[in-house]
Parts: C-alpha cells; sequence; structure tokens
C-alpha cells in the first residue's frame, strides 16, 4: 500500500511542483511595485495657442521655454478630463519632501492615471496604471535647480 502511496505521490509531483513556481510568480508580479518619475522639466519647443477675440492686428507668440514641474497627482481617468483625486494623506506643502498616499476601491472604467504638472497646471504629462494596482505613494522632494522639484510615485 505505500508503494502504491508513493507512486502516486511521485506521478503528481511535477504538477505540484508546477503549481508552486506559478503560485510564487505570481506573489512576485503582484508584489513589485510600478514606479514612475517624472521629468524635472519639460522642454517646449513650439506650442499652437488659439485665442478668441484678440485685438485686431495683434500677434500671439509662443516662446521656448522649460516648465518645471510644480506637482504631482493622481486622476480618475486621463488627466484632459479633470479627474483629480484626492489623496487619504498628505504633508503640508512647506516641507522640503512631501509626500501623498492614494488608496482605490471600486471600478476606474477610464483607469487611474499617474499625472505630473507643469506651468501651473497649463500643461499634464499623464500615464495610465495598471488596473490591479490599489495603492500609491507620491513623493515630492526639491531638485538642483532652486525653483524646482522632483516627484515619483510608487504603486502597489
Amino acid at each position: 500500500m505505500h508503494i502504491q502511496s508513493l507512486n502516486n505521490f511521485l506521478r503528481k509531483l511535477p504538477l505540484l511542483i508546477l503549481l508552486i513556481f506559478c503560485g510564487e510568480a505570481h506573489a512576485r508580479e503582484t508584489a513589485e511595485s510600478e514606479k514612475f518619475e517624472c521629468p524635472f522639466t519639460l522642454p517646449i519647443q513650439s506650442a499652437e495657442i488659439k485665442a478668441a477675440d484678440l485685438p485686431a492686428e495683434t500677434r500671439l507668440v509662443s516662446i521656448p521655454t522649460q516648465l518645471v514641474l510644480e506637482s504631482i497627482a493622481v486622476y480618475d481617468g486621463p488627466p484632459e478630463h479633470g479627474g483629480a483625486l484626492k489623496p487619504q494623506d498628505a504633508d503640508g506643502p512647506d516641507a522640503d519632501d512631501a509626500s501623498s498616499t492614494w488608496s482605490f476601491e471600486g471600478d476606474y472604467p477610464d483607469g487611474k492615471w499617474l499625472v505630473c504638472e507643469y506651468g501651473s497646471g497649463l500643461l499634464k504629462l499623464g500615464r495610465r496604471l495598471d488596473d490591479h494596482r490599489e495603492t500609491c505613494v507620491g513623493t515630492m522632494w526639491r531638485g538642483d535647480h532652486p525653483a524646482g522639484w522632483r516627484g515619483r510615485f510608487d504603486c502597489r
């Protein structure tokens, strides 16, 4: 009877090893965080600006410049929809390094987006977050430039 049980066990051993390996791989995949760092500056070479009701014979000009990172946020849907989510906690604006935490529950049919904001929020750089992520910590800290911030997201 023991030999037959041992044979049954040995026949099922490869399947057991495969299940253990797949479970560990899935655990590693979900445990790894998704990271995204905002560029310190956005170089603007040209921009199309449309304005109505300008005085006659005037010209609107876009000058090449570099906009520095001013804030980070998480949005419900693409940034152009304007759905910024409120973080659960946030450090005060005077901190040399500030962090905020967002937790996600429920459905996000248009996705969750990590957003870097430049030029008083006039320009936004967005990246869609993997749907299975449940939390994000956004951190900003002073960069090398005196007027600039660095920013990154770490999402799990």
